[in-house]
């Protein structure tokens, strides 16, 4: 299940919403930004008692599922959305995530959200198995091209041909986009940890 929300610059629509129940499954939340948002880096941190607020960044698709540290227990919960981009910050007013009684707690475990820093080194991961994973399909595809042009008449043989060739060129590709990834790797981690240094000084002085 998802529930949209608005965000109109600073402002949540709705202000509140119903997440669930205390210890099910966290509601997946939807975001809407306006063009003030465009091209910001984002993220939403959700406020729990007596803890560390969870922060959280929001991937392309501008969803979040709403995290256990805050299903654990019933109560209402803050969070806000913040976006940075070079001297652009933008951070919404506090929006209400409310969590419903069961009446029957049993505290279960559950696995803790991962910090920032990780969520980018998972998504560097993602994106090198992805490479890789391209790499290895060209790779097949070039050997079944070659595999075809020693087998077949010379009509399609410049067809194939073609098709090698165009092979060849995207394994070319997919090995330059690998390795820039690896080498950006570091460069993005340094970067992040700048970003987020400068986004918390901004979040002690809300």
């Amino acid at each position: 299940m998802q529930k949209n929300i608005d965000v109109k610059k600073h402002v949540l629509v709705p202000a509140t919403v119903d997440v669930g129940t205390e210890q099910s499954n966290g509601l997946r939340l939807k975001f809407n930004f306006n063009k003030q948002w465009k091209d910001l880096f984002r993220r939403i941190s959700f406020f729990v008692q007596n803890g560390e607020p969870i922060h959280i960044l929001l991937d392309s698709t501008d969803c979040v599922t709403v995290p256990p540290e805050i299903m654990r227990q019933a109560g209402v919960y803050e969070y806000v959305l913040s976006g940075i981009k070079e001297d652009q910050v933008l951070i919404t007013i506090p929006g209400f995530a409310k969590v419903l009684p069961t009446g029957n707690v049993i505290s279960p475990f559950f696995t803790p959200t991962p910090n920032e820093m990780q969520q980018v080194l998972d998504r560097m991961n993602q994106a090198v198995a992805s490479a890789k994973a391209a790499e290895e399909s060209a790779r097949i595809a070039e050997q079944a091209a070659q595999d075809v042009a020693r087998n077949t008449c010379s009509g399609v043989g410049a067809e194939v041909a073609r098709m090698h060739q165009e092979f060849t060129t995207a394994l070319e590709e997919m090995r330059s986009i690998h390795a820039a990834v690896q080498l950006d790797r570091a460069f993005i981690t340094t970067a992040h940890q700048q970003v987020m240094a400068v986004h918390w000084e901004i979040m002690q002085m809300l």
